[in-house]
């Protein structure tokens, strides 16, 4: 019996969480939260989750697309990060891994 996971599906929604005080930025003050709630269902049953804090809820629009595209990639995919980076790294080599794309591979 092997104890490897292996990647059903990845969802991501966005939502924007009310801030009790602003949070000041160089550029601008932020007072909702555009986090991204991000599950990772595997086809054993067990789910993972995490969140992002996309400072900008068009950017937050942005990794719940880029999460959907990820989801098809790595659906079959053994959860291993080595093996979860390598299949982003190739889906994305022509964007490179900066800004939201790290964000997401991450």
């Amino acid at each position: 019996m092997s104890d490897a996971l292996t990647i059903r599906s990845v969802d991501a929604v966005l939502v924007m969480v009310p801030m009790r005080r602003v949070l000041g930025t160089s550029a601008m003050g932020i007072a909702e939260a555009p986090l991204v709630l991000i599950d990772l269902h595997t086809g054993e049953g067990i789910t993972g989750h995490a969140y992002l804090f996309c400072y900008l809820e068009s950017a937050g629009h942005a990794v719940v697309a880029l999460a959907r595209d990820v989801s098809a990639v790595l659906a079959g995919t053994e959860v291993s990060p080595a093996a979860v980076r390598r299949e982003l790294g190739a889906r994305f080599k022509l964007l490179g891994a900066r800004g939201l794309v790290s964000a997401v591979l991450a």
